[in-house]
């Protein structure tokens, strides 16, 4: 697996739809927002369920107040995830995501800014 430490992101593709980001952090709040539109009930079901948040801290959450450091808030919605985060962290959350939402991982593509393939064009 590879490790994201020191690597910025430049973009990342899901189910065909490429999205443009700056941070680590960016693309966990856009992923959450594109599978929350797919399905609202299932990512609301992460708020409570142990595997997708952390030992001491929520990752996600249905209220602001919840043990996070730094929550954003996810739309026009009650729903909140943490960003205070690493990279690599970021990382296992999106794949626990997408398994839940029973996406093949290979089907979301990390291009990092050091990525001069054809794919930037």
């Amino acid at each position: 697996m590879m490790r994201f430490t020191h690597k910025r992101p430049f973009a990342f593709k899901i189910e065909g739809q490429k999205v443009t980001v700056n941070t680590w952090q960016e693309m966990l709040i856009k992923t959450v927002e594109i599978l929350f539109k797919k399905d609202r009930a299932k990512m609301e079901s992460f708020a409570t369920d142990e595997e997708m948040n952390g030992r001491k801290m929520k990752y996600f959450s249905l209220q602001n107040k919840a043990n996070m450091r730094k929550p954003v808030k996810i739309s026009d919605v009650e729903f909140y995830v943490e960003t205070n985060r690493s990279a690599n962290s970021i990382r296992n959350s999106i794949i626990k995501m997408l398994q839940r939402y029973g996406l093949k991982i290979t089907d979301f593509k990390i291009y990092l800014r050091a990525d001069y393939s054809d794919l930037h064009n």
